[in-house]
């Protein structure tokens, strides 16, 4: 049975819609993937969050546990391939447990937040300079907000 609408062949329309759908489901070429690093937990572990690129092709990302203290890192992987934790969070007032993705500001320097630690243990806005001098610019607490998973975007000002 044929359906027709103002002289158009519909069963044709949908044979044609299915032929097209098929031929874009066709996977057009094999994709290969390649590990840039594996977490061993002394370099950081259970990286949770989006990289970050410089303009030099460097990848900057966080991991949420791992690193000397247990309590997650900020590293770098360089665009020849090197691996290097600039930072390790300590766990008390230095906040722990990144979980977001970093921002850059003009003058090199990264933003991030933690889950956890800080000063009221409900995590932290951290800053970790172009020196690779990490510092704490806000600790979250009860009435403000506690264990931000999320990064941080800078406006206009």
């Amino acid at each position: 049975m044929r359906i027709c609408h103002r002289g158009i062949d519909m069963n044709r329309i949908i044979a044609a819609a299915v032929l097209s759908a098929a031929a874009f489901a066709t996977p057009a070429a094999a994709v290969e993937f390649s590990v840039l690093h594996s977490f061993n937990g002394s370099s950081g572990a259970i990286p949770m969050a989006g990289l970050t690129f410089d303009s030099a092709g460097n990848l900057y990302g966080t991991t949420s546990t791992g690193s000397a203290n247990g309590a997650g890192t900020v590293f770098k992987l360089d665009s020849s391939g090197a691996y290097s934790v600039l930072h390790s969070f300590g766990g008390g007032s230095n906040g722990s447990s990144p979980s977001a993705s970093l921002t850059f500001d003009g003058a090199g320097n990264l933003y991030g937040t933690t889950a956890s630690g800080g000063a009221n243990g409900r995590g932290t806005i951290f800053k970790l300079d172009s020196a690779g001098v990490p510092s704490v610019l806000y600790s979250f607490g009860i009435s403000d907000g506690s264990q931000p998973y999320a990064g941080l975007t800078f406006d206009g000002a």
